[in-house]
This record gives structure tokens, sequence and C-alpha cells, in this order.
């Protein structure tokens, strides 16, 4: 890969999906030696019981009805400047962490 001319562009909302830690994945690009571009901030929306109808959604029959065990996380871009009412959950917590620290190390490029 050119890193001189390309990079990675991370939405920090995909990780957090898959349940890796955003901060994790932003340091497995730099230590491989990617280029991180772009990071966009985003959060996902979590569901800690997906059964309970607190969280419904209209088009949530069809993942219940498969049965999948745990908490849910759905990519869902979600605003960053406020809390949720609740019972919603974000994952702004990793989404914090993630932003700690991506500023320095190798694969790192401030913009130009």
């Amino acid at each position: 890969m050119d890193t001189d001319r390309l990079g990675i562009c991370v939405d920090l909302a995909d990780p957090a999906c898959a349940w890796e830690q955003p901060a994790d994945a932003l340091a497995g690009l730099r230590a491989a030696g990617l280029p991180v571009v772009k990071i966009q901030v985003s959060a996902a929306v979590e569901s800690p019981d997906p059964a309970d109808p607190a969280y419904a959604a209209d088009d949530l029959d069809a993942a219940l009805d498969a049965r999948l065990p745990g908490a849910w996380r759905v990519h869902y871009h979600v605003p960053l400047h406020a809390p949720p009412e609740p019972p919603p959950r974000f994952t702004v917590p990793v989404l914090r962490e993630a932003l700690a620290g991506p500023r320095s190390g190798p694969g790192w490029r401030p913009p130009t």
C-alpha cells in the first residue's frame, strides 16, 4: 500500500458494533504501520437486554426471532453532545477511550 497517498478512515462505531474496543482497533492499525488519516467520531446504540420492551424498535421482531444471546450493539449514528434519555445507551465511553490516544505514534500523521 502506498502510505504516502493512501490511508485508513475509521468509523469508531464499527469496531464497537463488533465488540472490539475502538482504541484497540486504532492501536492495531498503527502497529501494522497503516496510517489513519481520518477518524469518524460516532457511537453505536447499545441494548443490554434486547428482549426488554423498553428497547423495542419497529424492526426488532425479526431480530428477536433469531434469539441471539447477550447484549446487542447497532450501528446507528447518535448525537454525541448529550446523554440519551434512559433506557437507551450509547457506546460513548469506548469512543472517548479511543479518542484519548490516536494523536501520536507510528502511523499517525497530523492533518495537512
